[in-house]
């Protein structure tokens, strides 16, 4: 998705991730869910997916919306494990560390890296300190308190992601992304007052 689109599309997808930790705790975190909640995420996922449905280059409406949907989930399914792990007495270095190293290896088999120079790992170091820094204070909070909570603080960053890039690229972000990335804001804060 990052490379065929922008980063602030790619950051919008997995904001729905609150809506799929809803969805998935009643069978995993032995919690309840509404009918209310229920309808209010089927709503936020559509106003979520259908501005951003043509944002990916080279692809149509609904393989578009197919990879949100899996960004979504993957987002919303790692937050519920690390509440698992949580649960069973397992720490943030263990559940990152494990995740991580566990991820890189099953990715380099199936999709060894090729072309990449020396001076790319400067760029690959940075960008993964960055992202380990998140996901370790996002390990830690999902550990210590509510996955839900958590997840619809997360889903607050499009909307940051959208301000670095304009200030970055000098540019305005297309018009769907804006509203896609408010309206799941605003979804997420309406779901979040009916837990």
């Amino acid at each position: 998705m990052v490379a065929k689109s922008t980063a602030s599309v790619s950051s919008v997808a997995p904001a729905m991730a609150p809506a799929v930790v809803l969805l998935l705790s009643p069978f995993f975190l032995n919690s309840s869910i509404s009918i209310t909640q229920i309808l209010l995420v089927t709503f936020l996922m559509a106003i979520t997916l259908y501005p951003l449905r043509n944002s990916i280059s080279g692809l149509n409406s609904a393989k578009t919306i197919v990879f949100m949907l899996i960004a979504a989930l993957g987002n919303g399914a790692v937050t519920i494990i690390a509440k698992l792990l949580a649960n069973e007495g397992v720490g943030m270095p263990e559940t990152f560390v494990a995740r991580q190293v566990i991820a890189g290896l099953a990715f380099i088999v199936l999709f060894p890296p090729i072309g990449l120079k020396i001076r790319d790992f400067y760029e690959l170091v940075r960008r993964s300190f960055f992202m380990a820094i998140g996901w370790m204070t996002s390990i830690t909070a999902i550990q210590n308190g509510s996955p839900l909570v958590v997840q619809t603080f997360l889903a607050t960053i499009p909307i940051t992601v959208i301000l670095i890039e304009t200030v970055a690229y000098k540019k305005r972000p297309d018009r769907a992304v804006i509203i896609s990335a408010v309206l799941t804001a605003l979804g997420i804060a309406a779901l979040s007052l009916t837990v």
